[in-house]
């Protein structure tokens, strides 16, 4: 018997090989990540993980997340969108349980035990226009918009700004919550993860 496995054990291989070869290249990237952008050491940690928001792995289902053996810390994600997604939804989940000004949702993103936290905060205040303790509405709305670009160019630096624009976080705030003026409590009802 087991010299049969042993003779058949190359053709299995091939017949994976083949598998791999015709899947569609959607599934293939879900299987083998694009390791060389992960690899990519000249670009900040969330930009080379297509997570923009640097979020900590975690269980969550995420859109397009993908497995990277050389970031065992952080999610990483199959394009930008879903990354800038992701982190919208989790910034959306901290917005619901209260976290609703920029100096609260910006304590639970970057803790003062691993960040400069006052400073993050007055940058995404100064960005978003408006005070860090005033309460916001969460959606489809301008204020967002600005709330999170600001998150990721504090998170990976100037050079996202090459790799993220403010018109790709209001397509997906516009994809979450596709109503033009939201209310305060619209939000709430966004499609899951």
């Amino acid at each position: 018997m087991k010299t049969q496995i042993q003779k058949l054990w190359p053709l299995l291989l091939l017949l994976v090989a083949v598998v791999l070869l015709l899947l569609p290249k959607k599934m293939k990237d879900k299987l083998t990540p694009n390791l060389a952008q992960f690899a990519n050491k000249s670009l900040p940690r969330g930009l080379r993980n297509n997570n923009p928001g640097n979020l900590r792995k975690s269980a969550a289902k995420w859109a397009g997340k993908v497995s990277n053996p050389l970031d065992t810390a952080f999610e990483s994600f199959d394009s930008m969108a879903n990354g800038v997604r992701a982190a919208i939804r989790n910034a959306h989940t901290q917005w619901n349980r209260g976290k609703n000004t920029i100096a609260q949702l910006i304590t639970i993103w970057a803790p003062p035990s691993e960040n400069d936290t006052t400073k993050y905060v007055a940058t995404v205040a100064k960005a978003a226009g408006i005070s860090s303790t005033q309460q916001f509405t969460f959606g489809n709305n301008d204020t967002t918009a600005k709330i999170m670009y600001a998150i990721f160019i504090h998170e990976n630096g100037p050079l996202a700004k090459s790799h993220l624009t403010v018109d790709q976080i209001k397509a997906q705030l516009a994809a979450l919550w596709p109503a033009t003026v939201v209310a305060a409590s619209a939000p709430k009802n966004a499609p899951k993860v």
